[in-house]
């Protein structure tokens, strides 16, 4: 089974080298965003990544998860799997609203998207995190330009189609994207950086839900 990953936002690939998954596991490369573009216009065109001749499965990461939920709309992939995301604009948390209302996305200059070292420390808890060197190494990579397009994007993201076949994994404590509890939710320790600090266990429920859809498809194919 092919695994398309998207990362989160501020990230790449390098976000998922601590999960072990059974599978072919596809990052998919981020595009230059143009100008004003929606997030599921940039959705759509990341999807031309995507071979759909084949089963597939989309997981998404945080920012990618939305992207994933707008993909999902379009494909028809046997699964979609969100880590420490949200799928619709509703399961946003409170201060998305006040940061759209206000409009603060777009006074502040794309320099000052990449976070200070003290609210990286206070929200992901980096000094506890194993990986803190690595997340560090990947935020120091990430495009300000980019992030400053992609918290836009989100601000002026409308969706509100929960994606078919979704299935969740998120923080108990996560303080960016609070834990709605919603259906289809397995819930494990930690915050927002499940993927780094969790990603033993995370890999063990994706592989099981994955095998399982093989397994189904096996059968079938034998009827």
């Amino acid at each position: 089974m092919k695994i398309y990953a998207l990362s989160g936002l501020g990230a790449d690939e390098r976000a998922f080298q601590n999960l072990s998954l059974d599978g072919e596991f596809i990052p998919i490369k981020w595009l230059t965003p143009k100008k004003n573009e929606s997030l599921k216009s940039f959705a759509l065109r990341l999807g031309d990544q995507i071979d759909t001749a084949e089963p597939f499965v989309l997981l998404g990461l945080s920012f990618g998860g939305m992207l994933a939920s707008e993909l999902n709309k379009t494909l028809t992939p046997e699964l979609t799997i969100l880590i420490s995301s949200a799928s619709t604009k509703s399961e946003l948390p409170v201060y998305f609203s006040i940061v759209r209302f206000l409009r603060l996305y777009q006074i502040v200059p794309a320099s000052l998207f990449k976070p200070p070292a003290w609210i990286m420390n206070h929200y992901f808890r980096l000094k506890r995190n194993p990986s803190r060197g690595l997340i560090k190494e990947i935020m120091r990579d990430s495009d300000p330009k980019f992030l400053k397009w992609a918290i836009r994007a989100i601000m002026k993201w409308d969706n509100e189609v929960v994606p078919e076949n979704v299935f969740r994994i998120h923080g108990a404590n996560d303080p960016v994207l609070t834990n709605r509890k919603l259906p289809g939710t397995i819930t494990v320790d930690k915050g927002h950086l499940i993927v780094f600090d969790q990603a033993e266990r995370i890999s063990e429920i994706v592989n099981e839900r994955i095998g399982g859809i093989t397994k189904l498809q096996k059968t079938n194919k034998s009827q």
